[in-house]
């Protein structure tokens, strides 16, 4: 197997994806027609695909909200316990004891898009018939430079570590390495005090990237400026 990730041929390198409510207890999930991607150096085109379409029921406890993977395996290749057919895009709940076994989050680097399975989207099913899809980018390398505003207000003796105040949403199908790369016009207004920038890995996911900006300051003041984040996968 080559050491090449999918990429999907489209100008956002995301798959173009719908859902609706079927009135009976039901939602579709379906995948456009006349697009294309390449995984392991084999063109796939949608169109005229028999398995574009997923039929599955929304929940009925009040308050749940189910969610799924949309995928496609070249090879058949199991996740976990769960063995998809070769050439076919999968839609599967995040509970499934056989792709999920020991329960972990969906959000886990073990889903993420593999050489011949690509993670396609999440999506998510809420009682009320609510579909939220997030197609999730594809290419053979996903690398960025995030130029991030940042704005807080710091009082004197600020617990460290600072919160959270800085979140891109990248919504990759393979969690990043991230980094600071750099500062980009940092400290716009000067405020004196002792300045600290984080990007947090373990706060990091396919989806966000979190990072913080804090500063020490013998006095309440508040202060703003940018700063660089790079992201690989």
């Amino acid at each position: 197997m080559k050491p090449v990730y999918p990429e999907i041929l489209t100008p956002d390198n995301t798959l173009s994806l719908s859902g609706v409510n079927n009135g009976d207890g039901t939602v579709t999930i379906s995948i456009a027609e006349g697009q294309e991607f390449l995984i392991q150096d084999v063109k796939i085109n949608t169109t005229g695909r028999t398995d574009l379409s997923f039929t599955v029921p929304i929940p009925t406890t009040a308050g749940q909200v189910d969610t799924y993977h949309l995928r496609y395996s070249l090879n058949g290749k199991s996740i976990n316990n769960h063995i998809p057919n070769k050439n076919s895009f999968y839609l599967i709940s995040v509970v499934d004891t056989n792709y999920n076994p020991n329960s972990v989050d969906e959000s886990d680097e073990q889903f993420d898009t593999k050489y011949d399975d690509m993670l396609i989207a999440k999506v998510e099913i809420a009682d009320t018939g609510t579909i939220t899809i997030i197609p999730l980018k594809n290419k053979s390398r996903l690398i960025e430079n995030f130029v991030v505003g940042w704005a807080i207000t710091s009082t004197p003796n600020d617990v460290y570590p600072p919160t959270v105040n800085i979140q891109v949403d990248i919504n990759w199908s393979r969690k990043p390495v991230i980094s600071r790369g750099g500062i980009y016009n940092e400290y716009i207004q000067n405020v004196p005090g002792e300045r600290s920038s984080l990007v947090i890995p373990e706060l990091t996911s396919r989806y966000v990237i979190k990072s913080s900006h804090s500063y020490e300051t013998l006095s309440t003041t508040s202060d703003s400026g940018r700063i660089v984040i790079y992201a690989e996968a």
